[in-house]
């Protein structure tokens, strides 16, 4: 191809790239070899569904209004199996956590007891019978945490709320 009369050696280019003097020959010839070129309408169209799916992305609660209830939180699950609570240990921020616990002991009338470290009691669970998972919102102070069961001691996880 001879542009401006300088021979150069036909190569994948992008028409990004290119300087002004080559985009100026090339018109009206269409496209360099193995290049796309989207035509206007197909742009916008792109951009359209860009953006699109970017809205879909926000959460619609983020702005603290609506129903308290829609907005995402975080959340954890322990599993509790024969050998204990996996995980056995965890740290989270401060702030509301969706905190769960199932239970694939097999066992049934299992009462879980959640302690701060230095003894005062916070919460106790004992699952209705035939419920084997157990959800609730939690919103706990900076602390250490214990999560037992009454019949199993050896069963434990330990909690770590930190101030940020």
């Amino acid at each position: 191809m001879k542009i401006l009369d300088k021979q150069i050696p036909q190569r994948k280019m992008p028409l990004i790239g290119m300087k002004w003097k080559h985009m100026r020959s090339l018109q009206g010839r269409g496209p360099l070899p193995g290049h796309c070129v989207i035509g206007k309408n197909a742009s916008i169209l792109c951009l359209a569904l860009l953006l699109a799916l970017t809205l879909l992305a926000i959460p619609r609660a983020a702005n603290g209004q609506g129903n308290p209830h829609s907005q995402i939180i975080p959340g954890l699950i322990v599993i509790l199996r024969p050998s204990g609570f996996d995980p056995s240990s965890f740290t989270l921020p401060r702030g509301r956590f969706l905190f769960g616990i199932d239970n694939r002991t097999g066992f049934e009338g299992l009462d879980f007891h959640l302690n701060r470290l230095t003894g005062d009691h916070v919460k106790e669970v004992k699952p209705r019978k035939g419920q084997h998972d157990y959800r609730e919102v939690y919103d706990l102070s900076p602390g250490d945490y214990v999560l037992s069961e009454s019949s199993h001691p050896k069963w434990v996880c330990r909690i770590t709320i930190t101030p940020n």
